[in-house]
């Protein structure tokens, strides 16, 4: 991997498999993530938002405050679901 590829920022849809290697985990960690409402599931097909999801571990941490969420990220994230239902 060169230098210029490896500060490239991920895509911003990934598929199951390139959101478990993002993530870090495994594929039942992932569904259950989905499951108990930690991030948002697939919203494009199968694909997963990774800004809806990173959204989402933001708030879960701490990093984002109530105040931010209640802006566009808590509706991306709630657009995010609502493909998914």
């Amino acid at each position: 991997m060169t230098a210029r590829a490896a500060l490239r920022e991920p895509p911003r849809l990934m598929n199951r498999e390139q959101m478990m290697a993002y993530l870090g985990v495994s594929s039942s960690t992932l569904a259950r993530w989905i499951a108990d409402g930690h991030i948002p599931g697939p919203v494009v097909g199968s694909r997963f938002d990774r800004r809806a999801v990173d959204a989402a571990l933001d708030r879960a941490s701490g990093l984002t405050s109530d105040a931010a969420a209640a802006t566009g990220e808590a509706a991306l994230i709630e657009r995010a679901r609502a493909w998914v239902e």
